[in-house]
């Protein structure tokens, strides 16, 4: 009797162990940021339903700096035969209907979809211009390019976040704003004091 006692308890523990895990388990800075995106920024949620999520954080810094900035009908991108991390969307995030395009020099690719999905889901939205990467390839003349329509984003705001290197899953700063801020450590330097 008493062993089966024993065994419920340590089983009772277990669970209760293994809950609290669960729940305490952190999410990646990214989620966090999103998450709170789409519940401070409801006007461009109702809005829009795609947007660019950045990763602008600098090594060696101690701050880390995303920015999220809505798509429009006229926000494409433009494939190109070599491209850098920097210009492509290498990954993104599915939020309640919303979709969130990776992109950035030292974004992290969370879900790790392989890139042809990207391109996929890139091309699905209608988000892709192979213009340039046609010219480059030979398979286009320069003078019979249709090049897509562009227009400038003038009306359009990024929200900037700021959160410190070392707590990583607190939010310490938000500006909206229509140009995009550079990383200018003097502006930021007591953030994370």
């Amino acid at each position: 009797m008493c062993r089966i006692i024993f065994i419920s308890l340590l089983l009772l523990l277990y669970s209760c162990k293994v809950k609290k895990t669960s729940i305490t388990m952190e999410k990646h800075p990214y989620e966090l940021v999103i998450e709170d995106y789409y519940e401070k920024y409801k006007d461009d949620i109702n809005k829009y339903d795609v947007f660019e999520f950045e990763d602008a954080s600098i090594e060696g810094e101690t701050l880390n700096k995303y920015n999220i900035l809505p798509h429009t009908a006229y926000s494409f991108y433009v494939p190109r035969v070599t491209y850098h991390k920097s210009d492509f969307p290498t990954d993104y995030i599915k939020y309640k209907n919303k979709i969130f395009f990776l992109i950035g020099e030292n974004i992290q690719n969370i879900n790790n979809r392989p890139f042809n999905e990207v391109i996929e889901c890139l091309d699905s939205l209608n988000m892709l211009d192979s213009t340039t990467v046609k010219i480059e390839l030979g398979l286009l003349k320069p003078e019979e390019a249709k090049y897509r329509k562009t227009v400038k984003f003038n009306n359009l705001e990024a929200v900037f976040y700021i959160m410190c290197k070392d707590k990583p899953h607190k939010i310490k700063k938000r500006i909206r704003s229509s140009t995009y801020l550079f990383f200018d450590t003097k502006r930021f330097q007591n953030v994370c004091d």
